[in-house]
């Protein structure tokens, strides 16, 4: 699929993020996940090592995205997530890369505020970079579209937004026909396949401004024949397979 170069795709996440919020904690991490995205979607054809792509994938981003080198309030929080390295406990969900997230003790670190926002262990996840983190965690220490998702929402807090964060990035990584057939099932009858419809629109709008493909890559993406796959949409819009 064709994307733009490196830095007009992180510029332009970062300015789809400050139509909704102005600091730019949650810019980068908009940034960080077209980025993943845009790699996952582009890898040629093949088995899939998610801990393989998301280790390459963070270190590479670190380097293009010029944040190795950039310090200050913002920046260091980013760093912190997309080396997996937090340096306080009250951000110790952000070591994605460990076997056991530990949300509860960061909870416990951030007492009842957290950046001048109330703490609460039923919305958990909402923060830009918390939900993030959750993503990654779910992404990393699993091998399939549905055992991430399921691994995301089964931390509940707020189950949607960090789950939709995890679907975006495992879904590009393992391709549409991984996806369970009942999970589209239920989408199709929520959004008449509105979603499926603007997927394909952006294609074709992006398909205008195609740049050479990559060189391949050490891991690459299934060519899943999933038994959950399902034919085309039940209703609704038509979608050019």
């Amino acid at each position: 699929l064709p994307a733009p170069p490196p830095a007009e795709l992180l510029e332009t996440s970062r300015m789809s993020s400050y139509t909704t919020h102005p600091g730019i904690i949650a810019a980068e991490a908009c940034s960080l996940l077209a980025f993943l995205i845009a790699k996952a979607v582009n890898l040629p054809e093949g088995p899939v090592n998610a801990k393989a792509f998301l280790d390459e994938g963070t270190a590479e981003y670190l380097e293009v995205s010029g944040l190795s080198k950039k310090s200050g309030w913002g920046y260091d929080q980013m760093k912190w997530l997309v080396t997996s390295k937090p340096v306080n406990k009250t951000e110790t969900c952000w070591n994605w890369k460990s076997e056991h997230l530990d949300i509860a003790g960061t909870l416990r670190a951030r007492g009842s505020r957290y950046n001048g926002y109330p703490v609460s262990a039923g919305y958990f996840g909402s923060y830009s970079l918390d939900g993030l983190a959750l993503a990654l965690w779910s992404v990393y220490h699993t091998t399939s579209f549905d055992e991430a998702v399921e691994r995301s929402i089964n931390l509940l807090g707020d189950a949607d937004s960090h789950g939709s964060i995890t679907g975006q990035l495992a879904g590009a990584l393992y391709g549409y026909t991984s996806i369970n057939g009942q999970f589209l099932e239920w989408l199709t009858a929520w959004d008449d396949n509105d979603f499926a419809v603007r997927a394909v629109l952006l294609h074709h709008l992006g398909s205008a401004k195609a740049s050479p493909s990559s060189p391949p890559s050490s891991y690459s993406r299934a060519q899943v024949s999933s038994p959950y796959a399902r034919g085309a949409p039940r209703s609704g819009h038509s979608v050019d397979q």
